[in-house]
């Protein structure tokens, strides 16, 4: 394992020089148009050369370059170490949105993505069958909803949540050993703390109670249920307490005050640098790991800015929705 570790590590490490710098993203957002935006891409070679002939069509370039990465990482990361956890993330969001294609027409079968641990095709067919065999909290989630389509169309709502809790307990059960990297645990530990405070949030914004949050909660993070069960008695202040629990505590007034997607920003910065800050420990997880989320959060910025310049967003507008990039 360590050697498949540490030549992964030096691959990425010869990739790092290429990602996307602050300065260029700032240079992005200063131009004048959606075409020397793109242009800096081209620039760039993003999408391993991808030239579309509009400018409109920038999402060629970004899903060329996902998929470049999705292979890279696919050909060195090694196994035994917790990788799976992020790919299974592309799983479990086509298991969703196979499953609304076939209970409600949506259409959402066009947003599948690639990169998971199952074929897409493979996993269509499981999702199919009475007996999914895909893995125990998988086939738990299908068969909550198979039951809640037995009294009608499942709404989008009970898809997401059925899903989101069985990827939540799988990662939590492939982390349970011991031998599982550090910096992973805390990974999915603030990412769930985060997911429920947000959700906490949210469903006081809207008059919820206590068992609307309830379905929405995803297990392995730091704080339980129940804490959660006593704040919606006392209300929206509670959550700075509950914020002061995680690494997250400078924003704690910013959640309180219903800043979520501000709350959601620190967030994604907070998680890429667990890995960046031991990203030069070649017997670590973090190089290749964070590699891998340096180009998934890149690629997402990406899209955002160049989503904002398209519809004329205003500039500073456009660096309060951006992410901190790991370059």
């Amino acid at each position: 394992m360590k050697e498949g570790l540490i030549f992964a590590n030096a691959a990425v490490k010869a990739r790092e020089e290429n990602l996307f710098s602050g300065d260029r993203l700032a240079r992005m957002l200063e131009t004048d148009s959606l075409q020397d935006a793109v242009k800096i891409l081209i620039e760039a070679g993003y999408g391993g050369g991808t030239v579309p002939e509009d400018p409109t069509d920038f999402e060629n370039i970004l899903s060329a370059e996902a998929a470049i990465t999705e292979k890279f990482i696919g050909g060195i990361a090694p196994a035994d170490v917790g990788f799976e956890c992020f790919r299974l993330q592309a799983d479990y969001h086509n298991m969703k949105a196979l499953t609304k294609a076939r209970y409600t027409a949506s259409g959402e079968e066009g947003a599948l993505r690639a990169g998971g641990l199952i074929d897409v095709d493979l996993l269509k067919e499981k999702l199919e069958r009475e007996n999914p065999d895909i893995n125990p909290y998988a086939d738990a989630a299908v068969a909550e909803i198979a039951k809640a389509a037995a009294d009608g169309k499942p709404s989008p709502r009970k898809v997401d949540t059925a899903f989101d809790r069985a990827m939540f307990r799988d990662i939590a059960a492939r982390l349970s050993s011991r031998s599982a990297p550090e910096e992973l645990k805390e990974y999915f530990r603030v990412y769930a703390d985060c997911l429920n405070l947000s959700s906490f949030v949210r469903t006081l914004g809207i008059g919820g109670n206590f068992a609307f949050f309830e379905d929405v909660y995803m297990e392995g993070g730091s704080i339980p249920k129940e804490d959660f069960e006593k704040a919606f008695q006392e209300g929206v202040s509670s959550v700075t307490v509950l914020v002061k629990r995680t690494p997250l505590a400078p924003y704690a007034d910013a959640l309180a005050s219903g800043d979520v997607s501000g709350f959601e920003v620190a967030r994604d910065n907070y998680l890429i640098g667990i890995f960046r800050k031991n990203k030069s420990e070649m017997f670590s997880v973090a190089p290749v790991m964070g590699y891998y989320l340096a180009k998934q959060n890149e690629i997402r910025v990406l899209r955002i800015a160049l989503v904002c310049i398209k519809n004329g967003v205003d500039k500073q507008e456009i660096k309060k929705k951006l992410r901190e990039l790991y370059a």
